[in-house]
């Protein structure tokens, strides 16, 4: 199976600190799809934060689950590393259409609108309190492979016992994991909200 993944902007990784907690924010360095800026590349240390950015976007309740969820891993040790939360609609559009049918199981379909779009999801992995590192998974963010899946048995010991670290924490809080991405999770009550096509700038 292919290894592609969505086109990627360079990232800086900031602190953002929600409720007294610091949550690792992998930052686009401006890539663009039309006018607007979308949130969705590599990781690249950095400190500086461009003011072209709107990701941790998300419904109250999604918002304080997730405090949670950094509450109970900061006490062992990790932090959120956020990649991705709210989307507008036409950007799962783009997606769709860039992505080969192949590898069509990786991304939203946009006649149903992605969890993205409601604010109700978020892309996340785990990073190491102690040195500010993120943590080793047995595929990468963003992955278009098997190596993608929640219960894919390659990698090392370490690498699953992080991902299954996270899964646990995350669905302690009412949050599900995505059939074949380890690292979205959608909040319980996602289809109570509607899809958004708001863009990044008119909600800053």
């Amino acid at each position: 199976m292919s290894t592609r993944s969505r086109p990627r902007a360079r990232r800086q990784l900031v602190v953002l600190a929600v409720a007294g907690l610091s949550l690792l924010v992998a930052v686009a360095a401006c890539e663009r799809y039309g006018d607007e800026l979308v949130p969705n590349g590599d990781l690249v240390a950095g400190t500086t934060t461009p003011d072209c950015w709107q990701l941790a976007s998300w419904g109250e309740h999604t918002t304080e689950a997730l405090v949670r969820v950094a509450n109970a891993l900061h006490a062992r040790g990790y932090g959120l590393l956020i990649h991705d939360g709210y989307r507008p609609w036409y950007v799962t559009k783009m997606f769709w259409d860039a992505t080969p049918p192949a590898q069509h199981e990786f991304v939203a379909n946009p006649a149903d609108g992605s969890r993205h779009n409601r604010g109700e999801a978020v892309d996340l992995s785990l990073y190491d309190l102690s040195t500010g590192r993120p943590v080793e998974m047995p595929g990468t963010y963003d992955e278009f492979s098997h190596r993608s899946y929640p219960g894919y048995e390659g990698g090392t010991s370490l690498q699953r016992w992080h991902r299954e670290l996270l899964r646990s924490a995350m669905e302690a809080e009412g949050f599900t994991v995505f059939t074949s991405e380890w690292w979205h999770f959608d909040y319980k009550d996602w289809k109570r909200y509607h899809i958004g096509n708001i863009t990044f700038e008119k909600i800053r």
